[in-house]
């Protein structure tokens, strides 16, 4: 089988923002390009034009990466040359039309990931910054309703059109996002790296690990506040900025307790999240965060304001939601931390009912039987 794997962010700085999707276009690749015998030539497919200084390689995470052309003729044939089998798109995007169209026979699997309906759009709609007007970067709207009749053209003309979720959320959120029900939306979960193999030595001093981008969709301002309050406690902040000037968040004043650590990523990541004695999210939206996948898998428990799936309210502490800045949740956020601190057994037993749910439900294993499925659905056989 030739795959395409149609992506709008890759997991490389310098190149695109560092997210989720970029996250899942990389375990795709890698685990494709790493085990040849799956019989699976994966070909990254860049939808968005990276900046122009940059120097896009010809391969990344093992894979050959087809960059976006400069002309729609070009585009046109490079696309119809690969002879794709099948493509794979990481979530839905609007820019996404122009690949999946260059193709029009060619089956397109979307792995839906965290869709915008209306009532999550409104939620985001109130997000502020601490004592700032100015509208905050990062929260453009993503209307794709119209993507109802990309799927009515696609059942006329008998191009398969099929869809996949690593979460039970965005299936309900499906419809109301996209303007229509398919049949089926189905499993496809993330294929997450197991962690050791044995539990994991937790640091001397408590640790907690704020993991994802700082900006203002993830609120890092709480997380600082939280500090301020827990100063036996070390905060480290794993993630970069993606944006700059009038609505982004820049880190000031902050505690000596705070460790801005930028991306951080491979085993560096791993073995930080290892050691931490919790995850804190304090985000004003997520789908099913990866980040909560990867802290589980190595034990570590959650505190969030977020719970979806269950996830935080199963293996962490769920604080309850709030809207706008979000700095009522401070005192949530300092009592469960400091209860989850202090109650070590408590730690232990939700670190390893996490790892195993992880362990059950997002692998290799699960991604790859999902993915077999889905693409003999598709009329694909690897």
């Amino acid at each position: 089988m030739k795959l395409g794997l149609l992506t709008s962010e890759l997991f490389a700085p310098g190149l695109t923002g560092i997210g989720g999707f970029g996250w899942a276009t990389r375990q795709v690749a890698r685990l494709f390009s790493g085990e040849p015998a799956l019989g699976v030539e994966c070909v990254i497919v860049m939808a968005r034009p990276v900046p122009a200084e940059a120097t896009p390689p010809a391969t990344l995470h093992g894979c050959r990466v087809l960059w976006r052309a400069n002309s729609h003729t070009a585009h046109l044939r490079q696309l119809r040359a690969e002879k794709f089998d099948l493509l794979l798109a990481v979530d839905n995007h609007a820019i996404f039309r122009l690949f999946s169209w260059a193709l029009p026979r060619t089956p397109v699997l979307f792995w839906i990931r965290d869709p915008w309906p209306p009532a999550d759009k409104a939620a985001m709609a109130t997000l502020r910054l601490p004592g700032d007007p100015t509208p905050p970067q990062g929260l453009w709207a993503r209307d794709l309703r119209s993507f109802r009749w990309d799927w009515r053209a696609s059942r006329a003309m008998g191009r398969r059109m099929l869809f996949g979720t690593p979460t039970r959320i965005a299936r309900e959120k499906f419809a109301a996002t996209y303007g229509f029900s398919p049949p089926r939306v189905a499993d496809l979960p993330n294929p997450v790296v197991a962690g050791p193999g044995s539990s994991p030595t937790k640091t001397a001093r408590p640790t907690v690990v704020i993991l994802g981008r700082l900006d203002p969709v993830k609120r890092p301002w709480i997380a600082v506040e939280v500090a301020r309050r827990m100063p036996a406690v070390e905060f480290l902040f794993l993630g970069q900025n993606h944006f700059r000037g009038p609505g982004a968040w820049a880190p000031d004043n902050l505690p000596p307790n705070v460790r801005l650590l930028g991306h951080t990523d491979g085993e560096a990541k791993t073995s930080t999240l290892a050691g931490a004695w919790a995850l804190l999210n304090t985000s004003i939206h997520e789908g099913l965060p990866v980040t909560f996948q990867e802290a589980l898998a190595v034990e570590t428990p959650i505190v969030s304001c977020l719970d979806p799936e269950e996830v935080t309210t199963r293996f962490g502490i769920f604080t309850g939601e709030a809207l706008g800045d979000g700095m009522e949740l401070v005192p949530k956020f300092t009592a469960a931390l400091t209860r989850l601190i202090a109650d070590a057994p408590l730690r232990a037993r939700l670190g390893a009912a996490g790892r195993a749910w992880v362990e059950a439900t997002h692998s290799r294993e699960t991604f790859l039987a999902a993915f077999r499925q889905l693409a003999r659905e598709a009329g694909v056989t690897p």
